[in-house]
């Protein structure tokens, strides 16, 4: 989905804490902030330089692919406390209302959330995600669903195949949106 990296990555303190500093700008350069916020923020970052010993040094950590990372939060990713699982699951049954679509594919599937849910509403579902972990993990909460390994932009559905389509929060993985859509 995304470029895989070969370099390892240098995570900086310092250039974390002045990166969000720079955003806090840029949106007070679009009109968000007034001149006193923009002064707090050149204050602080004078104030960041002359500490940034105190946030620690640098360090090398190697790359790994977004499969990769879902591989090892697969076995917690449903138990977080993460308000985006909630948010997203009310959004897409809202949108459904009372449709249920005969196929549905749930495209970057995850641990199965949405196909679950869709299943047990009665539709059949395809669940494709990139990480066999989440696949793994979706198997063992829904026998019901066809789950598969696949990328967004090479699905494995033949096309014409499903009724509707489901994606949430993973098309931010996506360095280019133009195959996904095609």
């Amino acid at each position: 989905m995304t470029a895989e990296r070969a370099e390892p990555i240098v995570l900086d303190p310092i250039a974390y804490v002045l990166g969000l500093q720079g955003i806090a700008l840029m949106r007070a350069f679009a009109g968000e902030y007034d001149q006193a916020f923009v002064e707090r923020r050149i204050a602080e970052i004078g104030e960041l330089l002359e500490r940034r010993r105190e946030l620690g040094k640098p360090c090398t950590v190697e790359p790994f692919t977004v499969a990769d990372g879902y591989d090892a939060w697969a076995e917690t990713y449903d138990d977080e406390d993460n308000p985006l699982l909630d948010l997203d699951a009310r959004q897409i049954r809202a949108l459904m209302g009372e449709r249920r679509p005969a196929v549905v594919l749930d495209a970057a599937c995850g641990t199965g959330r949405h196909a679950g849910w869709f299943a047990e509403h009665g539709s059949a579902v395809v669940g494709v995600d990139t990480s066999p972990g989440m696949l793994a993990r979706a198997a063992q909460r829904f026998g019901d669903v066809s789950f598969r390994n696949g990328s967004l932009d090479h699905l494995p559905v033949d096309d014409s195949s499903v009724d509707a389509v489901v994606c949430t929060l993973a098309l931010v993985h996506v360095a280019d949106l133009v195959p996904v859509y095609r």
